[in-house]
């Protein structure tokens, strides 16, 4: 069998960010699967490489957290034009495994599907365009129609759709009852993260604070304010709690500003660092 797995943001555990198009693409690789990444890079030519037994195509599409709206936008446009020029040039698949965000890579597959009746998956990383509807506050009431007509010609197009969270999958399940939506959330490697056992009751919290942790994307739609809101009424009541928060994110400078505007002593931005 063979597989295009398209995922415009895909990543390396070595270059950091979400790498959950890595492993499943290596785990389809390992049962035999001939599978090739089609994603994009900042660089200035398309490239071709190996990540093991996965060939991975990189479209010279640039993308930066710090892109307007329109720049975005863009982007994407360019990435979903590009992917299909690549796409006729390649040896036809048994099917397409396509990975949102953005919506627009959904539209690679209704094209493919059209073209040559190949089959497509749609995975559904981040309710789009529910989230920038809501976050962003688009009220033009054409360009929320237009986004979810794209929506609906994507869902119903799909032949399976995966989700990766109960509450994308009950969404999807109430916006498209007759269709087939399996729920396959995020995981952890437990070989790599070994348990230990963790003598809580005997901590002494005034010596090691309690740390809480957001590691991911620091963007508009990931509503971080909280954890800022959260660290300063905990700054305000004496407790000893540390918040580090790490990543990258078009939302990252504000938040910044934010953070020494509340004079948050116990908030830490980091720099995103590799798994």
């Amino acid at each position: 069998m063979r597989i295009i797995y398209i995922h415009q943001y895909y990543l390396r555990p070595d270059q950091g960010g979400a790498v959950r198009s890595y492993h499943l693409a290596q785990g389809l690789a390992k049962e035999g699967i001939k599978v090739e990444m089609i994603t994009a890079h900042n660089e200035k030519s398309y490239k071709v490489c190996e990540d093991g037994a996965v060939k991975v195509h990189y479209l010279p599409v640039p993308y930066r957290a710090e892109f307007s709206v329109w720049e975005r936008i863009l982007a994407f446009y360019r990435f979903y034009k590009q992917a299909k020029r690549l796409i006729s040039t390649l040896e036809s698949p048994d099917l397409f495994y396509i990975s949102s965000t953005p919506l627009t890579t959904g539209w690679i597959g209704v094209w493919a599907k059209k073209t040559w009746n190949i089959p497509f998956v749609f995975e559904v990383r981040d309710l789009w365009p529910e989230a920038p509807i809501q976050v962003l506050k688009i009220r033009n009431p054409i360009v929320k129609k237009l986004l979810y007509r794209v929506e609906s010609k994507i869902y119903q197009e799909a032949d399976r759709i995966v989700s990766l969270s109960p509450g994308i999958q009950n969404y999807i399940k109430s916006r498209f009852p007759k269709k087939r939506v399996a729920l396959i959330p995020n995981f952890s490697d437990n070989v790599f993260f070994m348990p230990k056992d963790l003598a809580v009751e005997t901590r002494d919290f005034a010596k090691q604070p309690l740390t809480l942790l957001y590691s991911g994307a620091i963007g508009e739609v990931n509503g971080l304010d909280q954890f800022l809101d959260l660290a300063w009424e905990a700054l305000k009541l004496g407790k000893n709690w540390r918040f580090e928060l790490m990543g990258d994110g078009n939302a990252l400078e504000r938040l910044k500003k934010k953070t020494w505007r509340l004079a948050l002593t116990n908030v830490f931005l980091l720099p995103l660092l590799i798994k």
